[in-house]
C-alpha cells in the first residue's frame, strides 16, 4: 500500500501491524478514563444541583 512504510531502512517494525490484544488487563489509561467519567457525573451533578435550587 505505502511504499513508505515497507521500506527498512533501520530495521523498524511494520507499523500497520495490528498490536496483540490485551484482553480485559487492568491498564491505567482505562482507570484514568474511569476516573475521569467518575469526575464527569459528579461536576455535572453538582452544576445542576446549584442551577435547579
Amino acid at each position: 500500500m505505502n511504499g513508505h512504510v515497507s521500506v527498512n531502512l533501520l530495521s523498524v517494525k511494520n507499523i500497520e501491524q495490528q498490536p496483540e490484544r490485551r484482553g480485559t488487563r487492568f491498564t491505567l489509561n482505562g482507570a484514568l478514563w474511569s476516573l475521569q467519567v467518575l469526575f464527569g457525573f459528579f461536576f455535572a451533578g453538582s452544576g445542576f444541583g446549584k442551577v435547579l435550587l
